[in-house]
């Protein structure tokens, strides 16, 4: 009677112990013997994580993370799963579970101006947006030295919306970018350059956002929303855009871009030139461009053929046969390619046979080649085979426009004949607005 009476008692004092403290969490680690609190996931913004902090336990973030004892996680993503683990005394790692940093509250809303105090003093202060002079078409984000130099780290934070093609759906993709540190007359700024946007996606609003950090507190800038057009039409309504070779340069920009989203049955309920005024729309190149120049072909046995793409850039894939007699060691061949951009720099492309591309059905090899940008459509392309330091047969010369003559003569598909003849109006109009040549 008086065992029974004792293991009542202990019991009693079991469940008191655990009724007195509901909201303690116990775990006992495979190595120690003693129990110890477990820790929890206690924070998560966009960019942090936050853990309790829990004596002689170490932290890291997923299965590579270093261990430490800090129980903050700074410059992740927004909208990104993470895994945290822990471990006591270095024992082994256990799972606190998944977190989902939280989307900023802009995709949502928009027209949010009001997401956190650091709006108030520090802003995206200018924007811009090129036209051409990079591989693809590209925004420009500059933010005043000054307006960043109390924080620790800051980050500029891209998602853009991206409509799926033959389809009305719409998703966000999410990019961050670093700044580099510049100066003008007006003293230093970092700039930023997003240039994920092809001519089809002209029209998606890029939804550009601040984060910057302090000892550990994450702050956001207000949202700076806008898209290629937006920022074109903009700036032919601006008073002080009197400049009619730029006016000109901009409509064709947004003619090119309306091709582009027929061709490739983007987004076409939103057609680009569906914001110009009727004055604007004549501003517009007409008709065909007139093109005279052509392809040469000096090496037949080795250069078969090439065409060019213009998707997200312009890519030149050439077609090509190691055949040649004078190839005795294939391992040993380059293709190399030159040709003088806009500006007037010559530029040299090297592709090693590790990068050439066998086709067994044909036997030949493809080679691609990018970095062509969206001015340089007139300059003369020239391809040489090497082994070694030693070239191979003859040179092969084409450039943008003589592909593109070539099939406005040939190819039977009308929208992709609107499409190059728009892309070689809208280059002509940009260097003779942005170099003074045509």
């Amino acid at each position: 009677m008086k065992k029974s009476k004792k293991i009542l008692s202990v019991l009693l004092t079991l469940m008191l112990v655990f009724c007195i403290l509901p909201a303690t969490a116990f775990a006992l680690d495979d190595n120690e013997t003693d129990i110890i609190t477990v820790p929890l996931i206690s924070r998560t913004t966009p960019t942090t994580i936050s853990v309790s902090a829990v004596a002689n336990v170490e932290y890291r973030l997923g299965t590579d993370g270093a261990w430490t004892t800090n129980t903050l996680f700074t410059g992740l993503y927004p909208n990104t799963t993470y895994t945290v683990y822990y471990r006591y005394n270095g024992g082994n790692a256990v799972s606190m579970g998944t977190t989902t940093t939280p989307q900023a509250d802009y995709i949502t809303d928009p027209n949010s101006t009001t997401i956190d105090a650091f709006a108030d003093n520090c802003t995206v202060s200018s924007f811009s947006a090129n036209c051409g002079f990079g591989t693809n078409l590209c925004m420009n984000y500059f933010v005043d030295q000054t307006d960043v130099s109390a924080y620790d780290s800051f980050k500029l934070y891209i998602q853009r919306e991206k409509h799926e093609k033959n389809s009305t759906a719409v998703k966000y993709v999410t990019s961050v970018l670093n700044g580099v540190l510049e100066q003008d007359d007006a003293g230093y700024y970092y700039s930023f350059t997003y240039s994920n946007i092809s001519a089809c996606e002209i029209g998606d609003k890029v939804y550009a956002t601040l984060y910057a950090e302090k000892n550990g507190i994450t702050t956001v800038s207000q949202v700076k929303a806008m898209s290629i057009v937006d920022y074109a039409v903009s700036r032919l309504a601006s008073s002080g855009s009197g400049n009619s070779k730029y006016k000109k340069t901009l409509v064709d920009l947004i003619y090119y871009g309306s091709a582009a989203q027929e061709y490739f049955n983007y987004n076409t309920a939103n057609l680009a030139i569906d914001r110009l005024t009727s004055d604007q729309k004549n501003l517009a190149s007409k008709g065909t461009p007139s093109i005279s120049a052509s392809i040469t072909n000096n090496a037949p046995s080795i250069f078969e053929s090439h065409n060019l793409t213009f998707d997200s850039a312009i890519t030149l894939n050439v077609y090509l046969k190691l055949t040649d007699s004078a190839i005795t060691d294939v391992n040993q061949v380059k293709l190399v390619v030159r040709y003088t951009d806009a500006s007037g720099k010559a530029k040299k492309i090297t592709i090693p046979k590790s990068r050439l591309v066998y086709d067994a059905e044909y036997n030949d090899y493809t080679a691609t080649c990018t970095g062509f940008t969206l001015l340089d459509t007139a300059s003369n392309i020239t391809l040489q085979l090497y082994q070694g330091s030693t070239p191979v047969g003859g040179t092969y010369v084409t450039s943008v426009e003589a592909y593109v003559n070539n099939r406005l003569t040939n190819s039977p598909d009308e929208a992709y004949k609107a499409l190059i003849a728009r892309l070689i109006h809208f280059s002509r109009s940009a260097r003779s607005n942005f170099l003074g040549t045509k």
